[in-house]
């Protein structure tokens, strides 16, 4: 399983808490290996010392006591998992009888600030800014996850991407651990290990995303397409009164859990990629590849008069025809062809379009266009848009399923 994506979508808390080993394999997770003391013991020793007293609990009996409090009070509120500010050390297991740091080469001294620890388990998921994988909290037994960013040998040259985005990182972590909305994944945390990783600490979501919920069961419901259409722009309403932008708005984004709620992910890392002013412009499309067939035209043709919020509201278009049609926009062409569309697109209005069996409502084709204006300026916020009709559902209406 190590090193391999998981075929079927990301597990239940409740699954990996029943079989934890099989997720972190790597792992002795009943080695007594975390020290607790008590000041305050509420029996007397036999001896007739009541002093503080030591207790050492393996990760295993951590994670299982954290799933019993989850039960009585769920679902996790993940404020209490904060790692921003903590000096956050990945640590595993050796037989040792408590917890050793994972070996880097030149690694940092000391900076006097509470260390929070964590062990990685397997891989859930593998992107253009680096490998996903489960993590959990090796002191409080919450399950996280934890996007590494591989940072490349600089020889005392630290302009890479990567270096560029840890330091942005840095710059706007009190923006971004503030950022609080159902429909975004919230971010718990950031950690750099020099010449190593980046490490960007997450909510663990389980379930799939948009993009491989079309792979798997083709075109969604309709109300489906509503729920999590309305879901997303509720998401970028609250980004946007925020001053954040997502220049990263596809399928592939938007994570789903199993009650059909939707959450808008890697929006810390599409903000930097905008705001960072040595990687404006077509480098963009340098690091994000993929994301040519989600993007407005303006952004490519101009990238340095970006209108403000508007380019996400033609991603937004981009992600419904996902959910319409089980596809990618333009899916019948290869990148390259869409670079030359979109070129052009603001002379002869070109736009992603539907195949010809796929027939959609009047309503929906409103939508539809609302999203593909050609002037940005005349596309609705995201706030104006998700009052749209299309968007209303049936009030008994209830996700059961995306087909």
């Amino acid at each position: 399983m190590s090193g391999q994506l998981p075929p079927h979508p990301r597990p239940t808390q409740g699954t990996i808490y029943e079989d934890l080993g099989a997720f972190f394999p790597r792992i002795d997770l009943e080695e007594p290996v975390v020290q607790y003391t008590v000041e305050n013991p509420s029996m007397s020793s036999n001896n007739g010392d009541n002093g503080p007293r030591t207790f050492w609990k393996s990760l295993g009996l951590i994670a299982r006591e954290r799933r019993r409090q989850q039960e009585i009070s769920s679902p996790v509120d993940y404020r209490y998992t904060q790692l921003w500010g903590y000096r956050i050390e990945e640590v595993t297991t050796a037989g040792t009888g408590s917890l050793v740091p994972v070996a880097t080469p030149n690694p940092e001294p000391h900076d006097g600030r509470n260390s929070a620890k964590w062990v990685k388990g397997e891989l859930i998921g593998r992107g253009t800014y680096g490998r996903t994988y489960i993590a959990l909290n090796a002191t409080r037994g919450e399950l996280i996850a934890v996007k590494q960013i591989e940072l490349p040998q600089t020889n005392g040259q630290d302009n890479s991407p990567q270096h560029q985005l840890a330091r942005s990182f840095n710059r706007e972590s009190e923006t971004l651990k503030d950022l609080e909305h159902t429909n975004i994944v919230k971010y718990l945390g950031f950690e750099m290990k020099p010449s190593v990783y980046i490490d960007i600490f997450m909510e663990y979501v389980p379930g799939g995303s948009v993009g491989s919920y079309t792979q798997r069961y083709g075109r969604f419901h309709d109300c489906v397409t509503k729920s999590f259409t309305a879901q997303i722009l509720s998401a970028l309403e609250y980004l946007h009164s925020k001053g954040i932008r997502n220049r990263d708005l596809r399928g592939d984004n938007i994570l789903v859990d199993g009650f059909g709620t939707c959450k808008i992910s890697d929006y810390g890392i599409s903000y930097w990629t905008d705001t960072n002013s040595n990687l404006q412009g077509n480098s963009a499309f340098v690091g994000l590849p993929g994301s040519l067939f989600w993007t407005a035209p303006e952004t490519f043709v101009s990238p340095g008069e970006i209108p403000g919020f508007k380019p996400e509201i033609w991603s937004v278009g981009c992600v419904a025809i996902e959910m319409w049609t089980g596809s990618r926009p333009w899916a019948e062409e290869e990148m390259v062809a869409v670079m030359f569309k979109v070129r052009k697109l603001l002379n002869n209005g070109l736009a992603p379009s539907l195949p010809e069996d796929v027939h959609i409502s009047e309503e929906a084709e409103d939508f539809r266009q609302k999203c593909f204006k050609r002037n940005p300026q005349e596309r609705p916020s995201a706030e104006v848009l998700r009052r749209h009709p299309y968007l209303t559902l049936p009030p008994d209406w209830r996700f059961n399923g995306f087909v």
